[in-house]
């Protein structure tokens, strides 16, 4: 039984964020949002938004709930420009948690489930490299949160009429490069080349070489759809996860014939070399860099003056 503070309390749930929690012990409680049920209580809102130790223990003793597991379970946001979950620290793609992101199968299993659940928000619909739900094989649905993390209220404003939603499926070969992600989190090592590189350096480079071989040296990020680009994700992790050689040898194939140095890099690897060239300053894609780098001065003719 949980040792609680609380006079009405509930069990955390499995993968839920504390964020979720907190926002169902103040339905539970009569308290009318998540804000006032953090200044109600002298819970600190900026902390529990950050998953702040401080206020996973503050309300662990609320609540009864486990602290450990509410660390486990609880991304915690260390700067503006980072995030830990796990094994894995990533740059943030936004500064601020301004996307509401769920997945309306599972969120119906909560509501129809046989244990009737109710719904609660997964730590992994806020783990910014995901796009997908891999239970259901759907990506994710994104709603402008206007900065708010009650999900009951949010549940309540996006998700109660599922009709209205439009769930997109996709394959399980999709989702091989998201896979390794989710696995990042759980283990140290998972025995690719690719596990000594940030994780979010992982998703772009696989992304844009994935697309140079799908789409084309000419092909425009603009001009892909969510699909298209995820595809290109899965496709380029799962072509290089095994050996970093695999890059020349792919690479290798795309190239023309007498082509100069300059010319090649623009005509026969654009998207990718394009991207590339806008990481100049940004130190996490030296090691593609590096790989791009030898291949162009082993395979290219070098122009010389006459």
């Amino acid at each position: 039984m949980m040792n609680s503070q609380l006079r009405l309390t509930l069990p955390l749930l499995a993968d839920e964020t504390a964020c979720s929690y907190a926002s169902r012990l103040a339905q539970r409680n009569n308290i009318p949002n998540l804000l006032n049920f953090c200044t109600d209580l002298g819970l600190p809102y900026r902390g529990l938004c950050l998953g702040k130790d401080g206020a996973l223990l503050q309300l662990s003793k609320l609540s009864g709930a486990p602290f450990e597991t509410l660390r486990q379970q609880t991304i915690a946001y260390a700067r503006r420009t980072s995030y830990e979950f796990g094994n894995v620290t990533a740059r943030r793609v936004f500064e601020k948690r301004c996307l509401f992101r769920f997945c309306p199968e599972c969120l119906g299993v909560d509501k129809n489930g046989g244990d009737d659940l109710p719904p609660y928000a997964r730590n992994l619909w806020e783990f910014e490299v995901l796009q997908c739900c891999h239970r259901h094989k759907c990506f994710l649905i994104e709603r402008d949160s206007k900065g708010s993390v009650d999900f009951v209220a949010l549940h309540q404003n996006y998700v109660v009429d599922k009709k209205n939603l439009n769930v997109k499926s996709v394959k399980p070969s999709d989702l091989h490069l998201e896979n390794y992600f989710i696995k990042r989190v759980f283990e140290t090592k998972t025995g690719t080349w690719f596990d000594d590189i940030p994780i979010h350096a992982v998703k772009t480079f696989c992304e844009y070489f994935g697309a140079l071989i799908l789409f084309g040296s000419r092909a425009k990020r603009s001009n892909q759809t969510q699909l298209d680009w995820l595809r290109a994700g899965a496709h380029g992790f799962t072509l290089l996860e095994k050996d970093k050689g695999r890059f020349y040898e792919i690479a290798n194939t795309l190239k023309s014939p007498n082509a100069f140095a300059v010319d090649r890099r623009r005509d026969d690897f654009g998207i990718f070399a394009n991207w590339l060239h806008d990481q100049k300053k940004n130190s996490e894609y030296e090691f593609a860099r590096d790989l791009f780098r030898n291949f162009i001065f082993d395979t290219c003719l070098l122009y010389t003056s006459p």
